[in-house]
């Protein structure tokens, strides 16, 4: 199989460690449940999702939406409405139901070359691009919620989308 070139997105939900630590297990398994379905219906609208990884998504596809910033932006708000609504409509007095507001979100967006994978009838994705991505979660940016996008997927980003990035 030839290897393929496409952008790798990884969504991942932020306080997740401490989140599951410090409450029910029950209630917290829902919630992120919810969480993560929400980020996997947002994602697959235009990248195949290659794995649910916990706290994570990690959707891959040779091309973003025409407007790849409103894209990530639907998806952020999908994910903050939601997260709004189980705190809106919980009148359940549990760990995991009153700190669901500790959540957040943040994207990290890169483009490489990947190749699929079958191991045990499950697809995996392998490659330099697909570690690159995952390692980039561990980084300094001082905030719990933001895009990082690198500079190989940068380049592919319309103009006007690209402006709006920090180096």
């Amino acid at each position: 199989m030839p290897t393929l070139s496409g952008h790798l997105v990884l969504a991942d939900i932020s306080g997740y460690t401490a989140f599951v630590a410090d409450t029910e297990l029950e209630h917290s398994r829902e919630i992120l449940n919810e969480l993560l379905e929400t980020l996997v219906r947002c994602l697959g609208t235009s990248l195949q999702i290659g794995q649910i990884e916990g706290d994570a998504i990690f959707a891959l596809g040779p091309d973003l939406p025409d407007d790849p910033g409103a894209w990530l932006e639907d998806c952020f708000v999908r994910f903050h409405r939601h997260l709004n609504a189980i705190k809106r409509v919980s009148t359940c007095p549990c760990r995991a139901c009153a700190n669901v507001g500790i959540l957040t979100l943040k994207f990290v967006c890169h483009y490489g070359e990947y190749l699929p994978q079958s191991f045990l009838g499950k697809e995996t994705f392998v490659g330099n691009a697909v570690n690159q991505v995952h390692r980039l979660l561990k980084n300094k940016v001082p905030s719990r919620e933001y895009v990082l996008v690198t500079r190989e997927a940068l380049h592919r980003l319309p103009p006007a989308l690209q402006e709006k990035f920090l180096p």
